[in-house]
């Protein structure tokens, strides 16, 4: 599975955006593991612990909070042509800021960041496989 030559830089970065094909770039230049401990089991672990935290928090394990008419959030997503779009800065940053937003919201930003370390991994990790082939 492992490339006999140099790898070109550019391509690797370019199969590291791309799903499943990325398993295989690491494969190329005998990183495969690496980028497992590194990159899949990580964001496998933040992903899940999310999940866990949502479906207790919203699964009727925890106390969920209730509006003035004593109604449970999560609520059901009315139809466009029904929700008004918030008017005021409030309404805005409360719909934003949310618990269940910010779970979704914290976990795409570690997930960014866990994606950027494997793309300086893939760059790194690949200049060095091509340094073998030129000493």
């Amino acid at each position: 599975m492992p490339v006999n030559g140099r790898v070109s830089v550019g391509w690797q970065i370019l199969f590291a955006f791309i799903p499943f094909v990325n398993f295989w770039a690491f494969a190329r230049i005998k990183k495969f593991r690496q980028f497992l401990l590194y990159f899949f089991l990580p964001n496998l672990a933040v992903n899940a612990v999310i999940w866990i935290v949502k479906t207790l928090q919203y699964g009727g394990v925890l106390k969920r909070p209730a509006d003035e008419n004593g109604l449970m959030y999560p609520k059901p997503p009315l139809p466009s042509y029904v929700n008004p779009e918030p008017r005021t800065s409030e309404e805005i940053l409360s719909s934003m800021f949310n618990s269940f937003n910010i779970l979704d919201n914290v976990g795409y930003v570690i997930s960014l960041f866990i994606f950027m370390f494997s793309l300086y991994l893939i760059i790194r990790w690949s200049r060095l496989w091509n340094r073998q082939f030129t000493d």
